[in-house]
């Protein structure tokens, strides 16, 4: 019956402030800004290289013959994509560290952002625990439905659509349960049974709370993006015409606003990691409520 209030009365439950939050990730930030742009740049670069490298035609190519799948190249994508989602959790980790130590006014050095391999590898190991869960949650809830849906006749977008539906309901809960679990690790250097506890006991009663917080910085990441590309689109469609000939107009919208669009959202969605600095303080806000 607990379990059911803290999730649907949300009215009752844990508090933690938002605000203080917003100040306490602002000050690490502000206070570290050139390492964590540094970090940020080396870390999408690393990633870029990665995931260029597994989409180029080329490769694409070496793993689809002609005669059917070749193994070795799928097998190299493997160890490709297994290096970026180490790489990618190592620094990561290393942030997280970071936030922490600074959150508390210790003294932090660069050496601060290298995690030992234990804490590496347990938090590895709650990430394939949470992609399992929802996978298997994703069996047992949206199985049925899709089968309800088939014999009704729906459609395969309606299917789909349904299917995505289920899966990031099915992802929010969990990660709502256990996000804070890496941060555990981290922080109290716990193994992976006593991280996903400890998750779980911290976020119990302000999991609402954390879903509209979560959901509250999302929409403000893409009303900045909108900000930024609604009023040049708006100059752009509305005085080109006068000034430009069709196809240059043509070539502009197509070209050069596209690549700007593209540009803005790789950005924010980028940057939208970093939200690791004011999710410390809200960890750290619910720690001591527990």
């Amino acid at each position: 019956m607990d379990c059911c209030v803290s999730w649907f009365k949300p009215w009752r439950g844990k508090y933690f402030s938002f605000l203080q939050a917003g100040k306490d990730g602002w000050r690490i930030l502000k206070n570290n800004f050139w390492l964590f742009l540094t970090i940020f740049i080396a870390l999408k670069l690393v990633g870029r290289f990665l995931s260029y490298s597994i989409l180029s035609k080329k490769l694409v190519g070496i793993v689809k013959q002609a005669d059917g799948i070749n193994i070795k190249a799928l097998f190299a994508v493997g160890i490709i994509v297994l290096s970026l989602f180490i790489i990618e959790t190592f620094i990561s980790l290393g942030i997280l560290k970071f936030a922490l130590r600074e959150y508390n006014n210790e003294k932090t050095k660069i050496s601060d952002l290298i995690v030992s391999w234990r804490s590496l590898w347990t938090a590895i190991k709650i990430s394939l625990f949470v992609l399992i869960l929802c996978f298997f949650l994703g069996l047992v809830w949206g199985g049925p439905i899709l089968f309800i849906a088939h014999l009704s006749g729906a459609s395969g977008g309606l299917k789909r659509a349904i299917m995505v539906l289920i899966m990031s309901l099915i992802w929010i809960t969990v990660y709502l349960r256990y996000g804070f679990a890496r941060y555990a690790v981290v922080d109290k250097q716990l193994n992976f049974s006593e991280a996903t506890k400890f998750s779980s006991h911290v976020t119990y009663g302000a999991r609402w709370k954390l879903c509209w917080t979560s959901g509250f910085l999302l929409v403000l990441i893409w009303l900045a993006v909108a900000i930024l590309i609604i009023p040049i689109d708006l100059t752009a469609f509305l005085t080109l015409p006068y000034f430009c000939s069709e196809s240059v107009v043509e070539a502009i919208r197509n070209g050069l606003l596209s690549h700007y669009h593209n540009f803005l959202n790789y950005i924010f969605a980028e940057f939208s990691g970093f939200l690791v600095l004011l999710y410390v303080p809200i960890y750290k806000q619910l720690e001591k409520l527990s």
